[in-house]
């Protein structure tokens, strides 16, 4: 049976923040992956902030992936 993979990534870059906005960043890079295929791995490019009221899509912050693991 072949396994494949997705992974979707946050990164915190110091500052306030809130643990949410660090996990839907994350989420929203793990979407991301989901939708362009198999073996991805994708990386949010957006540091929380305090202030984020709502939830980040993947049209709200860059994603960028990489494909072959």
């Amino acid at each position: 049976m072949p396994i494949t993979v997705r992974i979707g990534a946050a990164t915190l870059s110091g500052g306030a923040f809130q643990a949410s906005a660090l996990v839907a960043s994350a989420d929203a890079a793990l979407y991301q992956a989901k939708n362009t295929g198999r073996n991805r791995v994708c990386m949010a490019d957006e540091t929380p902030s305090v202030a984020a009221p709502t939830r980040p899509t993947a049209s709200a912050i860059q994603i960028q992936c990489q494909t072959g693991l």
